[in-house]
């Protein structure tokens, strides 16, 4: 089977496998079992409004790492607004369609095939990280990786900013509460910022779903 199959009740206790997104994009399975074949709930075509705010507000500087980038829509904006940016997914699908997004808007932005859990072997340093649901979908332990990778890779004072869903809300997707995340940058990292925001899917949640987190590197 393409895809191996994961009970949504495992999500959060269990990383979900790269071979699960690929099928996604590929159009072979349904995201966790919920949504139709080829249907990407994160996929709005537009940079999440939390990355916007983020950027606008003077919180994005430098070199960017967009970690977990997809199709590229948050990189593509940001590339857009002028910064140097790298994005990083381990589907090499989503990567095929964010350099075809690339080339059809001529932004300057690259597009590469990676593994969160070891971005340093990017070899590369970054002033900013953006991670727009990622850290969720790894268990306690590899999002304990994830984390010591970035601070690996982000220089002195670079700032790590997650948007992901919140355990508040009765969600079909992985979660983080309020005590995960403070618990996953206790060391290491000042936790700037952690309010609650809005991550846009295409159903449509009416309310705030998420947290958006503003982490620097000590």
């Amino acid at each position: 089977m393409y895809a191996q199959k994961l009970n949504i009740r495992e999500v959060g206790r269990t990383t979900v496998p790269v071979s699960v997104f690929d099928a996604a994009y590929a159009g072979t399975e349904r995201f966790l079992g919920r949504y139709e074949k080829g249907v990407l709930p994160w996929e709005i075509s537009a940079p999440q409004a939390g990355v916007v705010q983020l950027a606008r507000s003077g919180m994005i500087t430098g070199r960017v790492l967009d970690l977990g980038c997809g199709t590229g829509e948050n990189a593509l904006f940001l590339a857009a607004e002028g910064f140097d940016v790298l994005g990083v997914d381990a589907s090499s699908i989503a990567i095929e369609r964010a350099r075809a997004k690339a080339r059809d808007r001529d932004l300057p932005v690259r597009f590469a095939v990676g593994d969160a859990l070891d971005v340093s072997l990017l070899g590369e340093t970054f002033d900013t990280v953006v991670d727009s649901g990622v850290l969720p979908v790894f268990s306690e332990q590899d999002r304990s990786l994830v984390i010591a990778g970035v601070h690996a890779v982000l220089v002195p004072g670079g700032r790590y900013h997650v948007l992901c869903f919140s355990h508040k809300k009765a969600l079909p997707a992985p979660r983080l509460s309020h005590a995960d995340i403070v618990a996953s940058f206790a060391r290491g990292w000042l936790v700037e910022s952690l309010t609650e925001a809005r991550y846009h899917v295409l159903d449509g949640y009416s309310s705030d779903n998420a947290w958006l987190v503003s982490c620097s590197r000590l």
